[in-house]
């Protein structure tokens, strides 16, 4: 069975739980967190692969320094904005 998959959400993950562990969130929440990705993702172009010699090619041309200085950078504009207008609620705090 195939499928798609964006390999650009995986570089997302990736760029943000490095920026996370050197610069904690005002909140890290999941919701935020997620809040964060979703934004991310939304202003990036996505790159769906179908194989993993796909997934190889497009995670080595993602090490290109332009490819990563985007990621960061709406990362940068993801976190601003969710951490000044958190969508959570009071249960997802407590769940923490």
């Amino acid at each position: 069975m195939y499928i798609a998959k964006n390999v650009v959400e995986d570089l997302v993950w990736e760029k943000l739980f490095e920026i996370i562990a050197v610069n904690p969130l005002k909140c890290n929440c999941s919701k935020c967190v997620v809040d964060i990705v979703a934004y991310a993702l939304n202003e990036l172009k996505p790159h769906y692969v179908t194989t993993m010699r796909g997934e190889a090619i497009v995670k080595t041309n993602a090490l290109n320094a332009q490819v990563l200085a985007d990621v960061v950078k709406v990362l940068s504009r993801g976190i601003m904005l969710v951490g000044e207008n958190p969508k959570h609620s009071d249960v997802d705090l407590v769940k923490r």
